[in-house]
């Protein structure tokens, strides 16, 4: 919904919630390669309060999660960065 991006809080999104959020902000989606199904780990890239709590520690610090895409994020929208990765 469109009132998510006016709370002023940051949000993670994973697989489908990440390509509507990018197609909704000016992001651009395209079909990739090949489909994605079953688990993943997305690892932290750098500092981001988003995984504070949720992620493993630093000897492990995946946090695990269920994927099912065949659309890939090819240009964030204006103001976003990557803050994890599959």
């Amino acid at each position: 919904p469109q009132q998510v991006w006016a709370l002023g809080v940051p949000v993670l999104g994973i697989c489908y919630g990440m390509q509507t959020m990018a197609a909704q902000l000016g992001g651009r989606v395209v079909p990739g390669a090949e489909r994605e199904f079953g688990h993943a780990d997305v690892l932290p890239v750098g500092d981001c309060e988003l995984f504070d709590g949720i992620a493993g520690d630093n000897e492990d610090p995946a946090l695990p999660v269920w994927m099912s895409h065949g659309d890939r994020v090819e240009e964030l929208p204006p103001g976003f960065r990557v803050v994890g990765a599959t």
